[in-house]
């Protein structure tokens, strides 16, 4: 079991619940900790900027309020903590947290378990890629399909059309996440949904002459490109831990 941590998404969650340098460091480390006990393998991701999201779209994350030097400091901190346990903890300029999990995560071959909060983290989910909540929920298709209506490989269009308030990524206008699900329920991704008929789409529930205009006049190249994951950053899992097996040399010597 491979443990995959949002650092910026699990550190910031906690600060902004409690307002609270102190008590976001202390959730955070904790709640690492108990992971750390459980697990032998957890890996630290964390955010570096700038990132090619911000040169395709410089109000990317513009909404966003500047973040106190004080919890900063704590971050950093909790990060300095985990180091000193040995846990790796990874920075790729150019990269977000969530980049080093999708790219993580694809060299994987023994089950996942990511905690984050972030929605855009569903898309990786699959039999062995579940998340896991800090208060220990799992987080697997069911559970996706449950939240949001739809599958985890649906998550891309879903997000795309809907558009990331906490990112400042721009939807499709007139089409809500409710309106987005039904979209996706019924032709099964955006480009069939872009690809269908007038008459077709004002089968679903609530897509109206608006709706439509919206569809048909919007580009989601632009959402599409700000919201996918990465999976090439020069991460690698299999250089985070030294090998269990005996070097080749050392084999041969002890057969000897």
């Amino acid at each position: 079991m491979i443990i995959l941590c949002d650092m910026g998404g699990v550190f910031w969650r906690n600060y902004y619940a409690t307002r609270s340098d102190i008590d976001a460091y202390e959730l955070t480390v904790d709640k690492v900790r108990e992971m750390h006990d459980a697990h032998e393998r957890v890996v630290i991701c964390c955010d570096s900027a700038p990132t090619r999201r911000l040169a395709l779209f410089p109000e990317y994350k513009a909404n966003r309020e500047e973040k106190p030097r004080e919890a900063l400091d704590s971050l950093r901190a909790a990060e300095q903590q985990f180091e000193s346990w040995g846990l790796p903890v990874l920075r790729v300029d150019g990269y977000e947290a969530d980049d080093l999990i999708a790219s993580l995560a694809a060299q994987a071959s023994e089950p996942v378990r990511i905690m984050s909060h972030d929605k855009d983290l569903y898309s990786l989910i699959r039999d062995d890629v579940v998340m896991v909540k800090p208060d220990g929920r799992i987080i697997d298709a069911f559970e996706c399909n449950k939240k949001f209506g739809v599958s985890p490989a649906q998550m891309l269009d879903f997000l795309a059309m809907v558009g990331d308030a906490s990112d400042n990524v721009p939807g499709c206008p007139n089409v809500g996440p409710g309106r987005a699900r039904d979209l996706l329920q019924r032709f099964g991704s955006l480009k069939e949904i872009l690809a269908a008929k007038d008459e077709e789409l004002r089968e679903v529930r609530g897509v109206g002459e608006k709706t439509l205009a919206a569809l048909r006049s919007w580009n989601p190249e632009l959402a599409l490109s700000l919201i996918a994951l990465e999976t090439d950053a020069p991460v690698a899992l299999a250089a985070l831990w030294p090998s269990d097996e005996p070097a080749l040399d050392e084999e041969f010597a002890i057969q000897w």
